[in-house]
């Protein structure tokens, strides 16, 4: 997406502010807990707070009440669905079973579909200040990965199904826009594809590992989003990581080993047919040259063998 697209599509947020101080009780419950929509698909591009940021959160709320508001999209089908907000959200519904009033103002957002809410949340992501170094990879590498899926991209993490983006590389234009490399963009995308294919069967174990309570080496997250999966694994623990992997490249090195094993067979004999001639054509001239070139086969046969 261009950058200039991506502006306007941050921009556009002004419609109407819904003030709660100012309106009566009648209007302030449809926007309730009740009303508002939590949507898993774009809760899961939110890197979780550490346990000390989500705390302190809460305690703000409880004293000042929420100062920003949440940003809400209406969808088609008129449902009014949290786009910004959610840690806010779940402290404000904590408080609210309490038996408390949390005084909160909303903010609607427009969007085409459901797929510019997406690019507008990763981008909105990608500008936070306490990401940590993962979390800002894993932004990254989602990022370009939904550019290069709507170019027909496929699993591949080298340049070459790059979509173009004003004339660049994405891969290029992404990393001019965060200052890094390239080949950082392309790994970002594997670490991505990693962390994404966990949360496929274990969307917890995604959430500690994107808040650091669970530790993988970044370098084997990125080798997992390498693979073609036929089907999702689950994944318990990092211990189920390391084994899928070590299991998918003893696959690798049978298929490899097999394929060696049917070429070696082929050569094999060819270099049997070639020293019977050899030896036909030897026993025939009596002649030392003959009979060198029988056995040049035969060391050949037998290295190979």
């Amino acid at each position: 997406m261009a950058k200039d697209s991506i502006s306007k599509l941050r921009d556009r947020k002004k419609q109407k502010t819904v003030n709660i101080d100012s309106v009566s009780a009648a209007l302030v419950k449809p926007f309730s807990g009740q009303k508002i929509i939590e949507n898993p698909t774009l809760r899961a591009f939110i890197p979780p707070l550490k346990d000390e940021e989500l705390y302190l959160l809460e305690q703000s709320i409880r004293a000042e009440g929420v100062r920003e508001p949440l940003l809400l999209w209406v969808d088609p089908e008129g449902v009014h669905i949290l786009v910004d907000g959610y840690n806010r959200f779940q402290i404000i519904r904590k408080i609210e079973e309490e038996g408390k009033v949390v005084k909160y103002g909303v903010k609607y957002l427009e969007f085409a579909n459901f797929e510019e809410v997406k690019d507008w949340m990763l981008q909105n992501q990608l500008g936070r200040r306490n990401l940590t170094n993962e979390q800002r990879s894993y932004l990254r590498g989602l990022r370009y990965n939904r550019e290069k899926s709507k170019h027909g991209g496929d699993r591949k993490s080298s340049g070459q199904n790059d979509p173009m983006t004003q004339g660049v590389r994405f891969s290029e234009y992404l990393s001019q826009e965060f200052g890094v490399g390239e080949k950082t963009i392309r790994r970002d995308a594997e670490f991505a594809k990693g962390i994404e294919l966990i949360g496929e069967s274990n969307p917890s174990l995604k959430m500690e590992l994107l808040a650091g309570k669970v530790k993988i080496k970044k370098s084997t997250l990125q080798n997992l989003g390498k693979i073609e999966v036929t089907s999702i694994p689950v994944f318990n623990n990092s211990a189920d990581v390391e084994g899928y992997l070590q299991k998918d490249a003893n696959k690798a090195d049978s298929a490899s080993m097999e394929s060696k094993s049917v070429n070696s067979t082929a050569e094999a004999e060819k270099l049997f047919k070639k020293a019977k001639n050899s030896l036909d054509s030897a026993y025939s001239s009596r002649s030392a040259k003959d009979i060198a070139s029988l056995i040049k086969i035969l060391e050949e046969l037998k290295e190979l063998l």
